[in-house]
Parts: structure tokens; sequence; C-alpha cells
């Protein structure tokens, strides 16, 4: 009989130690992505068209949507359309407390954002970044087509 009960009191601690394993395992995988980033963009002043050569604004709304965690290594990256005029004196970027450094390559047309880290949860604001067509190259009704993709390391990217 003691023989028995030994081995009942070691079953029954291998299956607690499963469980207990099993919801360990459970916890890490319901923690996930702990916030959500979001990016919309528009036209300063609603612009629809733009005359060649005449400077404009894309105002780009960012924010990192969490109640209780903070954003880790967080990034906006916009591409800007090949129509637009990419040289780096063409392209100016603006910025926000939020906003730890800038990038332009102005051979990829690529403009980069770093924000602070951890950016603060519930972080949100508004960048601009002013660009213009080629002067005198540029043909009526040509479309600049522009996407923004923001991303950190608790989230999955976003893009506008």
């Amino acid at each position: 009989m003691l023989k028995s009960a030994r081995f009942y009191q070691r079953l029954l601690f291998l299956m607690a130690m499963l469980l207990f394993v099993i919801g360990v395992a459970n916890q890490a995988q319901a923690q996930g992505p702990t916030g959500n980033v979001e990016v919309s963009k528009a036209i300063l002043g609603g612009a629809t068209t733009v005359d060649t050569g005449v400077e404009f604004t894309y105002l780009i709304n960012y924010k990192y949507a969490s109640t209780t965690d903070d954003g880790e290594s967080v990034t906006l990256v916009d591409m800007l359309d090949p129509n637009l005029n990419w040289a780096a004196a063409q392209v100016v970027i603006g910025t926000t407390h939020h906003i730890a450094s800038t990038n332009y390559n102005p051979v990829t047309g690529q403009v980069t954002w770093t924000f602070v880290n951890p950016l603060p949860a519930g972080a949100s604001g508004q960048l601009e970044l002013k660009v213009r067509f080629p002067n005198g190259t540029t043909p009526p009704g040509t479309v600049a087509n522009n996407t923004a993709t923001m991303d950190a390391d608790n989230t999955a990217p976003y893009t506008s």
C-alpha cells in the first residue's frame, strides 16, 4: 500500500508540473502584440491638385495606441513617389518631441523617423513632410502615390 501511495503522489506531482508548464506557455502566447500603431496622411489644406514646382505639405498623423505598454523601437517610414523631386534640398522633414532622429535617402526617396525609445503609451502627433513636383518637367495630371508605414517591435506594422 505504501508503494501505491508514493506512486500516486509522484503522479500528482508530475501532473501539477505539466499543468504549470502548459499555463506558462499559454500565458506567453496570449501576450502577443501589446499595442497598435496607426498612421494616416493628408495634404495640408486638403489640396487635390498642386502646380508643378510648388511646395506642398503632407500631414502624417501617428499614434501608438496602448493604455498600458510603451512602444519599443518605433519607426515610421515614408516612401516618396518617384514623380516627386527627390533632391535633398527639396524635401523638408518635420519633427515632434516624440522623434529621436530623422533620415532621408535621396537615392531611394525613403524618409525615416525614429521615435524616442520607448515611445510612451498613447503617444500621438502630427509630422509634416514638405515636397514638390519637379518644376517644368511634370506633365499635368501626374499623380503622386505616397505610402507611410509605422512599425514597432511589440506591434504589427500599419501602412497608410
